[in-house]
């Protein structure tokens, strides 16, 4: 991390396994990063912020995830929903099981939906606001009509999905509430 006016480093370099994904904590003191090793780590960003923090997540490999308030980390794994305590790491609730595997997943900004591309190659929507009965809205008519799930994003205010489909060199929008 470095200070964009003097060029400094502020803290040491962030070391790992190959990272899949960082953000910034909320309060922005805080870097949480997560690797191909399961691990879930939480840096300093400043040198006041909270200790730093593994959460071991065994054979299970953080998709995508996301710092919700109150301390609140959401991790999205190959199989499930996860929800854990931002200070000790600890789940928080029982974890919410998909509906299938898949092989990416993009989280919205609220983590009530998920873009996902299946183990089998379709892409869906789903939405994950009521765990114990996900809604699977398929986005693609063929198997592997969507390769890379970076080629969604979903608005801040989770409403809508765009998918852009680099084969066809067509851009479509989706309301997530409806996945229409």
């Amino acid at each position: 991390l470095v200070d964009t006016t003097s060029g400094q480093s502020l803290i040491e370099p962030l070391r790992s396994s190959f990272f899949t994904s960082a953000r910034f904590s909320p309060d922005e003191r805080e870097i949480w990063t997560s690797g191909r090793d399961g691990l879930v780590r939480r840096w300093r960003a400043i040198a006041s912020a909270a200790a730093p923090l593994e959460i071991h997540l065994g054979e299970a490999m953080p998709g995508e995830f996301r710092l919700t308030e109150p301390r609140k980390l959401v991790l999205s794994l190959k199989d499930r929903l996860e929800s854990r305590d931002l200070e000790t790491g600890g789940p928080l609730d029982q974890p919410g099981l998909f509906p299938a595997r898949f092989r990416d997943g993009l989280l919205s900004p609220n983590s009530g939906f998920a873009a996902v591309l299946t183990a089998q190659g379709t892409a869906e929507l789903w939405d994950l606001r009521r765990p114990e009965a996900v809604v699977r809205h398929r986005l693609s008519d063929q198997p592997d009509s969507v390769k890379f799930i970076h080629l969604f994003k979903f608005s801040d205010d989770s409403a809508k999905l765009a998918q852009v489909d680099m084969d066809a060199k067509i851009a479509r929008v989706w309301e997530t509430n409806s996945g229409r």
